[in-house]
């Protein structure tokens, strides 16, 4: 290369790097265009020839290639080296640290209730202050697709492992639970206990399996318009491994037929229904996962097997329910049938048919709605939250009543399965209830309960023919 081709170039090359260390060439394809347009200028000024600015201008642009090529060796480079991104942390109804793409997630949350039972008529069960829950709990995300979660309970004196699973979710419609978890049956059962209408839960509950350790299939189609649950379980009770080659088969499912409707007054028809049935080989009632003692909201005992009972049969359940929400109006029924089959007592052998059920309605009486996923109701956010002195932000409240029934099989206390001067075989009440909630987090309640045995029992050495108790909550959700 000559003397005065090597100025020329030097020169082009120097306004170029001038110009792209002020900023004014951000990439090469701008480059390349006032390139074209100095060599143009010295052609037009007839520094160079045509033939020399054909020449430069090829020599120029393969040397901003080669540039640009360089520049983005070292820019992926440096991607490699750099860190994914900073973790995000973040308290909103639990302490959360996530991946900067949110596909990994760790939630430490628990709940607190710390509850009051006062009884009005002259019951021999004492008025107590009680922890009913107090539940510290693990739950997060893997990989996206991979959830889990694990909750302790040192509530009542007692302290267990409550839940323990994980959820495989690749798709709404398709996933798949293992562990410890509630069993799918029963609206007001499956319904968290943060959220449920009223402290305790309806007689029916007696007949509830609740947890169990099993693997399950589920899915949501079409944004709850279908919820499914089909699982496998053990059969037995809560933290407890099996003791014999039988399973338990258990199913739920929920439609919400007129979801997809633009219709305020049917939009929120849900439809349910629900099933468990497997053979039991049990010593007596206490191993076994059925309840074998029947206690009302206040927890006084109505009915319970002698210990001697033993069962080598089938135990089968089914369950009906709807809940419907207009608005602010909630209305929650259930109807419940359990068969045990095959139990024996001093060499006789019986099988019981037992029901129940219950028929609620709540109110919130400032506006809120109660919202549905995945075949439940879930939780209340208060339009406008507390706050001490600003006019109109007082909460949530809501108001609820509730009747309830359990009828069992009368041949339990004839054939002496139960001992019938102590216990019952039917029971029904009512339960009406005031609950405020502050903000999402909080939640205070007050119930009257009452119930009528259909015969005295005897607790303590005195009989009752009914029970009557105040029941109040002192509830914080994190």
């Amino acid at each position: 290369m000559k003397g005065r081709d090597r100025f020329y170039l030097l020169a082009v090359s120097f306004v170029f790097i001038f110009w792209l260390s002020m900023g004014i060439l951000p990439g090469g394809v701008q480059a390349k265009s006032v390139n074209e347009q100095i060599l143009e200028i010295m052609l037009n000024s007839k520094m160079v020839t045509p033939e020399k600015y054909q020449e430069l201008k090829k020599q120029a642009e393969a040397e901003e290639a080669e540039l640009t090529r360089l520049r983005a060796m070292e820019k992926k480079v440096q991607e490699e080296k750099a860190p994914a991104g900073n973790a995000k942390v973040d308290f909103k109804r639990g302490f959360t640290i996530s991946s900067a793409d949110e596909e990994s997630k760790l939630t430490l949350s628990g709940r607190l209730h710390a509850d009051y039972r006062h009884f009005l008529n002259d019951n021999p069960s004492n008025d107590t202050f009680l922890i009913r829950r107090a539940r510290l709990a693990a739950l997060g995300k893997l990989y996206k697709n991979y959830e889990f979660f694990v909750e302790y309970d040192l509530g009542e004196g007692n302290a267990r492992l409550n839940d323990a699973f994980m959820n495989i979710n690749y798709v709404p419609y398709a996933q798949l639970m293992f562990g410890q978890y509630k069993v799918p049956f029963s609206l007001e059962e499956l319904h968290s206990d943060n959220w449920i209408d009223f402290v305790e839960r309806s007689l029916s509950d007696n007949f509830a399996p609740s947890r169990d350790i099993g693997i399950m299939v589920h899915g949501n189609i079409s944004k709850d318009f279908l919820y499914y649950q089909l699982g496998v379980f053990n059969g037995r009770k809560i933290n407890s491994s099996d003791v014999d080659d039988q399973k338990d088969v258990a199913g739920r499912i929920t439609l919400a037929p007129f979801s997809k409707m633009d219709n305020k007054f049917l939009k929120g028809f849900h439809l349910g229904g629900a099933f468990t049935t497997g053979v039991q080989h049990t010593t007596k009632p206490s191993t076994d996962w059925w309840r074998y003692q029947y206690k009302t909201a206040g927890g006084t005992t109505f009915l319970q097997f002698d210990d001697t009972v033993t069962q080598d049969g089938s135990r089968n359940r089914l369950g009906g329910e709807l809940a419907w929400m207009i608005g602010p109006v909630s209305l929650k029924s259930e109807y419940m049938t359990m068969q045990l089959n095959d139990l024996t007592f001093n060499k006789k052998k019986a099988s019981f048919d037992n029901t129940a059920g219950y028929v609620s309605l709540g109110w919130f009486l400032t506006g809120e709605e109660e919202p549905w996923r995945d075949g439940l109701p879930r939780q209340i956010t208060p339009k406008k939250p507390f706050k001490l002195g600003k006019s109109g932000y007082c909460g949530a409240f809501q108001l609820a009543g509730r009747y309830e029934w359990i009828d069992m099989d009368p041949d339990i206390l004839k054939l002496g399965f139960a001992d019938s001067k102590r216990y019952t075989d039917k029971a029904s009440g009512y339960t009406l209830g005031l609950t405020w909630y502050p903000n999402d987090m909080l939640r205070f309640m007050v119930n009257y309960s009452y119930t009528k045995f259909d015969d005295p029992i005897t607790v303590s050495g005195k009989k009752m023919d009914n029970e009557q108790a105040i029941l109040t909550r002192f509830e914080v959700v994190w």
